[in-house]
């Protein structure tokens, strides 16, 4: 059994499923849309496309989305994490390959579960060139969403605008109802 499949990772799906939602609703709009890749061979989550409805409803491949979740408030990745992203190094160049060869940037989205953010990190630019500020480390990490430890090769990336920053669900929701209205 995958660790997706068990009751702790259907929640983090979840949530990761939330969490796509929420950024193709308030801030893609409508000219972008997410579409899914299959999660259980990829680390990768979403696609995002263009919706191109002057020539017939093209839609041509925009980004490439890693989307997580974590039990982790804002205060503790600026306090205890020293304001860093930690992202094995195996999803981090299998989703830079991808993103390379399709000639789109690669993002990963976090939602913190206990707070009102999400964090945004855009990690490479369409040539596949890392562009967010990183140190690389191996360092022991939990194996799965069920616990367990490893030893594993991983990036940190510094939340640092304009490569890294959190954005705020509530305010996201409050302005697009101000806008739409």
């Amino acid at each position: 059994m995958l660790d997706c499949e068990t009751e702790v990772g259907k929640v983090f799906i979840k949530s990761e499923d939330e969490t796509a939602d929420f950024l193709d609703k308030y801030l893609l709009g409508d000219k972008y849309s997410l579409v899914k890749f299959d999660r259980k061979t990829s680390s990768a989550d979403r696609i995002a496309v263009l919706n191109d409805k002057k020539n017939g409803f093209i839609r041509k491949k925009s980004a490439l989305l890693e989307i997580k979740s974590r039990q982790q408030k804002r205060i503790t990745f600026e306090r205890s994490f020293n304001n860093s992203y930690l992202i094995s190094e195996h999803k981090i160049l299998s989703n830079i390959d991808y993103a390379k060869s399709w000639k789109i940037p690669f993002f990963v989205f976090v939602n913190l579960m206990n707070d009102d953010y999400i964090l945004r990190i855009k990690v490479s630019d369409n040539d596949g060139n890392i562009v967010a500020p990183h140190t690389i480390e191996k360092r022991q990490t939990q194996n799965t969403c069920n616990g367990g430890l490893k030893t594993d090769t991983v990036y940190l990336f510094d939340i640092v605008a304009p490569h890294a920053y959190f954005i705020s669900k509530s305010k996201t929701i409050s302005n697009f109802k101000i806008n739409t209205m």
